[in-house]
């Protein structure tokens, strides 16, 4: 049987190919349902779907890092700013925080006044 080629042989690739797609779909579903205006950022930064994979990622890991209501406004922002890349959100992220660094548990009550014993 060298030189033929049996049924289902040549579908192998296919199979990697409709794996590698449907963890794409997953990837990208999570994200388009926790921050829907990623789709719009997405459909512009690779309109032909270069490296889409990679940017979806990227995002998925923003979005893990800070949360789905920063992602929604730095993606927003990027979008009005005309910057569709997962680097502007990024950089959108890094300046909020700077901004509005996270309180840290306990800071808003006052400092402990010094008694005596």
């Amino acid at each position: 049987m060298i030189g033929t080629n049996r049924a289902g042989s040549g579908s192998s690739t296919g199979v990697a190919a409709g794996k590698t797609q449907g963890v794409s779909l997953h990837t990208t579903g999570r994200l388009a349902q926790a921050v829907p205006e990623s789709e719009t950022l997405l459909d512009l930064a690779s309109p032909v779907g270069n490296r889409r994979a990679v940017k979806t990622a990227q995002l998925l890991k923003l979005l893990d890092l800070s949360g789905a209501p920063a992602l929604r406004h730095a993606i927003e922002e990027a979008l009005e700013r005309e910057t569709p890349r997962a680097s502007s959100v990024a950089f959108l992220l890094r300046r909020r925080q700077h901004r509005h660094p996270p309180r840290r548990q306990g800071r808003s009550q006052p400092p402990p006044r010094n008694q005596p014993v």
